[in-house]
């Protein structure tokens, strides 16, 4: 079971956030299970960051950014196979380069509160 919880994007407005998301994902696939906690290497490689326990389960923690003509991706990732599945959370994070504003209306967006945020709704999650 899933819960959809609205983080204020109010507290965002005149910043130089584009859009954040806390995405999920699973999948019984065996290939899939079987390199679950592997880091992906797309365009920019992952780095593994280390493990975190969720309600008593370990996931792999890596971390991979990018960027691209003033805008800045992050993403992070969170990955266990457990129960003969793969759970995947991912924090994507999408902003410009704050340079590229005019400082009279915009401002630096908190990223530490951002993280903190999804932080708190990861903190959530637990195994049925």
């Amino acid at each position: 079971e899933l819960t959809l919880r609205y983080i204020d994007t109010q507290s965002y407005a005149n910043t130089n956030l584009n859009e954040a998301y806390l995405l999920f994902g699973s999948s019984t696939d065996p290939q899939t299970v079987s390199t679950c906690t592997e880091p992906i290497n797309f365009d920019a490689a992952e780095t593994v960051m280390g493990d975190v326990t969720l309600d008593g389960v370990s996931f792999v923690k890596t971390e991979n950014s990018g960027v691209g003509a003033g805008n800045i991706y992050e993403q992070t990732h969170y990955r266990a196979a457990h129960a003969g599945a793969c759970f995947e959370f991912t924090y994507f994070i999408h902003y410009g380069n704050i340079g590229n504003y005019d400082p009279a209306t915009v401002t630096e967006f908190d990223h530490d509160a951002l993280l903190q945020k999804f932080d708190q709704v990861l903190s959530t999650f637990t195994f049925q």
